[in-house]
């Protein structure tokens, strides 16, 4: 089984491999009407390098459910072009939304894993800062949503798998 990286207001982070799975909590963020460095030209689903500490790169400051701050790039790394479908999976858990990423998508998201272990990541849909987990290990070429921690009722989880889909079937 690959490594999946789950997102979600609770922010955990769970890595699967083989069956196995281990949870590495964060805290979580508060749903507040913090938006992507790009909330103009917003995509579906954006993930972006972030740091607890502000440069020239992390400028855009956003805050934790603590109020901790953390700044996030202008550019994401992960975008909707690299989107190639989405399903339902029941976990122990609950439902997960899994998102499979392009091959592009699933190197680019190994080699920032890889040189951003420790580090934060800030995970936007449609322009709305969903988590900012810290990357606890390689991650690879799925992403699982836990749609009711991030504000998705269940009746509304197969339109957004639909979207996520018409979405990758328009980058093909």
């Amino acid at each position: 089984m690959k490594n999946v990286f789950l997102f979600s207001v609770l922010l955990a982070v769970v890595v699967s491999t083989g069956g196995c799975a281990s949870r590495v909590a964060e805290k979580e963020l508060a749903q507040s009407s913090q938006t992507s460095p790009q909330a103009g030209n917003a995509a579906f689903f954006e993930i972006y390098l972030a740091s607890d500490m502000a440069s020239d790169v992390y400028s855009r400051k956003y805050t934790d459910f603590y109020s901790r701050a953390f700044y996030v790039a202008s550019t994401p790394f992960i975008n909707t072009s690299h989107l190639q479908g989405a399903f339902t999976r029941q976990e122990s858990y609950g439902t997960a939304i899994v998102i499979n990423l392009t091959e592009s998508g699933s190197e680019i998201m190994k080699h920032n894993s890889d040189s951003y272990l420790n580090h934060r990541v800030a995970v936007f849909s449609d322009g709305r800062l969903l988590a900012a987990p810290y990357v606890l290990s390689q991650l690879s070429s799925q992403v699982a949503v836990m749609p009711q921690a991030n504000g998705l009722r269940p009746d509304e989880v197969d339109s957004f798998v639909a979207r996520i889909n018409a979405l990758a079937s328009e980058n093909r």
